[in-house]
């Protein structure tokens, strides 16, 4: 997995930040992995895990925010 990802993050293709490892991820539901992610989108995603309508409404916040 880790070189089919190129050892990058799954969600933001950044390798893990200083002397920190990709973490796996996985369905808390069913145990199936999913992929690694950096720490960053693995705490990101496990705070919205079980609201996915977040990730959405997130984006539209930060589109109506970002001053383009």
């Amino acid at each position: 997995m880790y070189d089919a990802q190129k050892g990058l993050c799954a969600i933001c293709d950044q390798p893990a930040p200083g002397k920190t490892r990709l973490h796996v991820d996985h369905n808390h539901k069913t145990g199936a992995i999913r992929g690694l992610l950096c720490v960053l989108c693995n705490s990101m995603l496990s705070k919205v895990e079980n609201r996915p309508d977040l990730i959405l409404r997130a984006n539209r916040y930060l589109e109506e925010y970002s001053g383009n």
